[in-house]
């Protein structure tokens, strides 16, 4: 709010809600909405966004819920139906009991979060801060505690719909209890939350197979599977660590960001180490896989990484390793006694 008065010269009140009678809305009810449309696969970072406006009506109204879809799309009523079970029943208890409460009633005065399903081209969903925020503040803002899903790439109710859906909702809810969280972390516990609702991680495999991808970055340029699936096999792996994804309601909430955040909650539940330490448990952790360990193994993922390097009894060379990163160096010297060193 203050930025928007210093940069945007808004001034007099700006208010925290837009409506100061709760909404009333119903099936049937059509309203426009502002949406981020993506760029095309393979084009991300060389084709801008652009903003469009669209016209989208409810089609299904559940306790914690508006199912808006775009006008003009094909989507059967039975699937939709589908989609507001699974939500009420498997999707919004589960990320709001480990990860916890979005802003309610919130800028809308509206308790229901809105799930906006449209033709978003480049994203399977998003989650947009702007829309958290008055139109005093951000022209474009759509005034809701919103989410968008691409219909015609996942079929709601479906299995990768379930997923995606819990994701973009960590989000919100990460922003509203946290929006300065590190993107890593986030999009770590995103991952977490698409992994409780779908049994099982969708990107580690990616990660595995590229363990030299630094932690606690992202890629400008919009291939991020690799960085997805670090960023959840880590923070599965901490949630592992404070025996129960539950508990990372107070990592959401924890206002330490990145690594620092990880070591106060870390600490807030009785985890001796600190995130760096974690850190390299986790990295043992992806090679060995003991989970009868405790320590070095996970309990609901089959991690296999595979060393990248194989050296024997003579050999030397030169590699270079990402920060937050790690090489898998195999050495063969049977059963002689070697010393390996290193700089």
């Amino acid at each position: 709010m203050e930025l928007a008065r210093r940069l945007r010269g808004v001034t007099g009140d700006i208010p925290t809600q837009v409506n100061v009678v709760p909404p009333e809305y119903q099936v049937g009810d059509t309203h426009a909405f502002n949406l981020l449309h993506m760029a095309p696969p393979g084009e991300a970072g060389e084709v801008p966004p652009r903003l469009l406006e669209i016209q989208a009506t409810i089609r299904l109204v559940t306790p914690h819920a508006y199912f808006y879809f775009e006008d003009g799309l094909d989507v059967a009523q039975e699937d939709i139906e589908e989609a507001g079970r699974v939500f009420e029943e498997v999707i919004y208890p589960t990320v709001v009991g480990n990860f916890g409460r979005e802003r309610s009633p919130g800028i809308d005065n509206d308790p229901r979060v809105t799930i906006l399903h449209a033709a978003l081209e480049g994203a399977g969903g998003y989650f947009s801060d702007l829309d958290c925020f008055p139109r005093a503040v951000s022209p474009s803002s759509n005034e809701r505690e919103m989410v968008y899903i691409d219909l015609p790439s996942l079929r709601p109710g479906g299995l990768l719909y379930t997923g995606v859906l819990a994701h973009e909702l960590q989000h919100l809810v990460q922003w509203s209890n946290d929006p300065s969280e590190e993107l890593w972390v986030n999009e770590g516990l995103s991952e977490v939350a698409a992994g409780l609702v779908r049994e099982g991680s969708s990107m580690g495999r990616a990660f595995l197979d590229a363990p030299d991808t630094q932690l606690n970055t992202w890629d400008p340029q919009g291939e991020n599977a690799v960085h997805y699936g670090a960023a959840d096999l880590f923070l599965g792996y901490v949630a592992q660590r404070v025996e129960g994804a539950e508990k990372l309601t107070s990592l959401v909430a924890e206002p330490q960001d990145g690594f620092d955040g990880v070591t106060a909650f870390l600490a807030a539940h009785g985890v001796a180490a600190d995130s760096f330490d974690l850190f390299a448990d986790w990295l043992i952790a992806n090679l060995l896989d003991l989970p009868d360990s405790g320590v070095y193994g996970y309990e609901v993922f089959e991690a296999d990484v595979e060393p990248q390097i194989s050296l024997d009894g003579t050999a030397s060379g030169a590699e270079t390793v990402s920060q937050f990163g790690a090489d898998y160096i195999e050495i063969d010297i049977g059963a002689a006694e070697a010393t390996f060193t290193f700089d």
